[in-house]
């Protein structure tokens, strides 16, 4: 998983973090992109690259005391070190007697704000749209 993952493999992947977890609630967090960079002396280009980043955050709760983790490694044995390292956290943190509970399922209608052009564009592509 390195690329911007789809709906469905964020559903699947929180499944399996979620599955992870004895807390007595807990919510996971996924956020996976690539971002490019194009940099400039000079008047000149020094530096242009990408990078793709997928890291999940889970919120482990017990009672009013709560923590969470944010990792990027995927694999069973992180997954299960991510989930006992935030449930570690959460019983050593403090009571928090203002906490709200987690919300139910959501649904989201659709938001088509993808562009292709803007996401098949690469270092060079952007060092020539900058040159204009």
């Amino acid at each position: 998983m390195t690329d911007i993952i789809t709906q469905d493999e964020a559903r699947a992947l929180a499944r399996r973090i979620l599955e992870q977890s004895s807390a007595d609630e807990a919510e996971v967090r996924i956020t996976s992109g690539i971002d490019g960079n194009t940099r400039f002396a000079g008047n000149q280009v020094t530096m242009a690259g990408d990078a793709k980043d997928l890291e999940a955050t889970l919120l482990a709760r017990f009672g009013t005391r709560a923590a969470s983790v944010t990792f990027n490694r995927f694999d069973d044995r992180s997954i299960a070190g991510a989930a006992a390292k935030a449930e570690q956290f959460a019983v050593l943190a403090p009571e928090n007697d203002e906490q709200l509970p987690l919300l139910g399922p959501q649904s989201y209608d659709p938001v088509d704000a993808f562009a292709d052009v803007t996401a098949e564009m690469n270092a060079s592509g952007r060092v020539d749209a900058a040159r204009g």
